[in-house]
């Protein structure tokens, strides 16, 4: 069994619907800078990121000294070949669903990363998105609904995996503004 730490990134420069790989906005650097301290008792710990930018870039501010890995399965839930002004409507939508009702290329994204986690050999921290988390804690919860929580920028979700299944151990912050 693994422990990992999922930590959201910061706050971007651009949202989701505006720009599809923005870095960090300057307050999304000093919220990275912030949870330095919080990670350092997983100082040991491997560390992953999407390969997104702003995931990169928090990584790489919160934990200056760790070899970083990136893994595209950990990347924000792919949207297809909607056009970014298609992109927030869309993704409200699927907020309001299952994780059954979705297309193939989610459903497969989604189960990528849990095979993923539970198949993680040594404790790890990856630096994430708001719906790869809302994707765990679903599974965590043996629920099915897409929306689980609302993660805030650099909030930092602890959960222990296995072959066997994924539990909570502990929830980050949550922001009880849009994501969109």
């Amino acid at each position: 069994m693994s422990k990992i730490i999922l930590v959201r990134h910061g706050q971007a420069a651009a949202s989701w619907g505006e720009e599809t790989d923005p870095g960090l906005s300057e307050l999304g650097f000093e919220q990275a800078d912030n949870i330095r301290q919080s990670l350092a008792p997983y100082q040991s710990y491997k560390v992953l990121s999407s390969p997104k930018a702003r995931a990169i870039e928090t990584a790489q501010t919160a934990l200056p000294e760790a070899q970083l890995e990136i893994d595209p399965r950990f990347t924000e839930i792919p949207s297809g070949d909607r056009s970014l002004a298609e992109r927030g409507p869309w993704l409200k939508q699927i907020f309001r669903q299952s994780w059954t009702e979705q297309e193939a290329q989610v459903t497969q994204w989604r189960a990528d990363i849990l095979r993923a986690l539970s198949q993680q050999p040594q404790d790890s921290i990856v630096f994430c998105h708001f719906v790869v988390i809302n994707a765990v804690v679903a599974a965590a919860r043996d629920n099915e609904r897409v929306m689980q929580c609302r993660p805030d920028y650099c909030s930092i979700w602890e959960f222990d995996c296995s072959e066997s299944g994924i539990a909570l151990l502990s929830e980050g912050l949550e922001d009880h503004s849009l994501v969109l």
